[in-house]
């Protein structure tokens, strides 16, 4: 059954921006067509909001996407109108106490603030994200901020140990000895079905075609009504995608033509849709 495209949906690194952070040849031409084709354009990103204001996107790129971006695999919103950030899924709010003992060096990401336990933990974390060490305050963060993200400095498999109990992802950071703890559950697919339910009264994301590179992108393109993995995207990403390019994302769009797509339906579900919830915790 043919169904029509009302937003597209795009990952930042690898799918709109190259290496260096700039936007690759002939993107930003293409999202224009597609906004004349009455399309609603998102950014859906695993940025985290300093990794995100770091890369100093300009006005004129900004503007040809919703006001809305979705960052931190859509745990947190930005909203440029306002310049305002929301962080929509939390931490338990105890995990800073339980390892302060046991792991003492780690930064808290609240709301636009990063917070270290330390002053070696704000050293490591802003040689690690390459971010300027003023970012980074040290103290504690208050009882009432919505806790988004934690950077602990210590192997994964111990703050696994640490927060065995907790409902939490843990991630290790590859090729060091720190580990991210994120809200489990957190998925770019999920997000952007909660916005457009709130927005649109969209049931769900058969009216959305989707484009992403990597793991986090996955069931973004597999639930989307049109999934599409980038030319240089993983193998096993692509297996989740509709379509797989074998051309640049900009030569892609600027010959897109979204009433051409034919066949499009959301067939399968996002397994975190009826367990993703607005402030968890």
């Amino acid at each position: 059954m043919d169904v029509l495209l009302k937003f597209a949906a795009f990952d930042l690194d690898g799918t709109l921006l190259g290496p260096a952070g700039d936007v690759l040849p002939g993107v930003s031409a293409g999202i224009s067509r597609l906004k004349q084709q009455g399309l609603r354009c998102y950014i859906v990103s695993g940025r985290r909001y300093y990794r995100f204001l770091a890369l100093g996107l300009s006005g004129r790129v900004l503007a040809e996407f919703e006001p809305i971006v979705l960052l931190n695999d859509g745990d947190v919103v930005w909203d440029a109108r306002h310049d305002s950030l929301t962080v929509l899924r939390r931490l338990p709010a105890d995990i800073p106490e339980r390892l302060k003992a046991p792991c003492p060096h780690f930064v808290v990401e609240a709301g636009d603030r990063n917070v270290a336990s330390t002053r070696v933990a704000a050293l490591r974390f802003a040689m690690l994200y390459g971010v300027p060490r003023s970012l980074v305050a040290i103290g504690q963060v208050e009882p009432d901020q919505p806790v988004s993200t934690v950077v602990a400095f210590a192997e994964a498999s111990k703050v696994r140990d640490i927060l065995d109990d907790v409902p939490c992802r843990i991630e290790a950071v590859r090729g060091t000895e720190a580990s991210v703890i994120r809200p489990s559950g957190s998925c770019k697919a999920a997000a952007l079905a909660h916005r457009l339910a709130v927005d649109f009264n969209e049931p769900d994301l058969r009216h959305v075609i989707s484009f992403g590179d990597s793991e986090n992108d996955r069931c973004l393109l597999r639930t989307s009504g049109h999934g599409v993995a980038v030319l240089e995207c993983d193998t096993a990403t692509a297996h989740y995608a509709d379509d797989h390019l074998q051309i640049p994302l900009g030569s892609y769009l600027g010959r897109l033509e979204t009433s051409h797509l034919s066949s499009l339906s959301a067939s399968f579900t996002c397994e975190h849709v009826d367990s993703w919830s607005v402030h968890e915790f």
